[in-house]
């Protein structure tokens, strides 16, 4: 999944200020569950953030598609830039490589 930031912005939630991105689904459909990289001119300069929430006007979603524009909040990192381009990816457990070891076996 990719994502163009195309504005940065505060909201006040709680007494607290809140950073929002604007951003624009470039390639994939995102989810709430998927982690996050933040890329600034070819660097990495955050990863595996969570995104806390999107909104799409004044409705909540959970899943955004190409194209569509979104209000989101990240939890885990502040700074993102306008231009920055958001990589997001499902993370998954991988099954070890030589199956599973156990204590018995460098025991005997």
């Amino acid at each position: 999944v990719k994502m163009q930031v195309t504005q940065v912005g505060t909201i006040t939630v709680k007494r607290r200020e809140v950073e929002v991105v604007g951003a624009t689904v470039k390639d994939g459909t995102t989810k709430m569950t998927y982690a996050y990289d933040v890329v600034r001119h070819g660097a990495v300069v955050a990863e595996k953030i969570k995104m806390k929430s999107a909104r799409k006007g004044p409705e909540v979603v959970t899943e955004l598609a190409k194209g569509a524009e979104a209000g989101i909040v990240f939890e885990g990192f502040e700074g993102v830039e306008e231009g920055d381009v958001i990589i997001g990816y499902e993370k998954r457990d991988r099954q070890p490589l030589f199956g599973t070891l156990n204590e018995k076996m460098f025991m005997e």
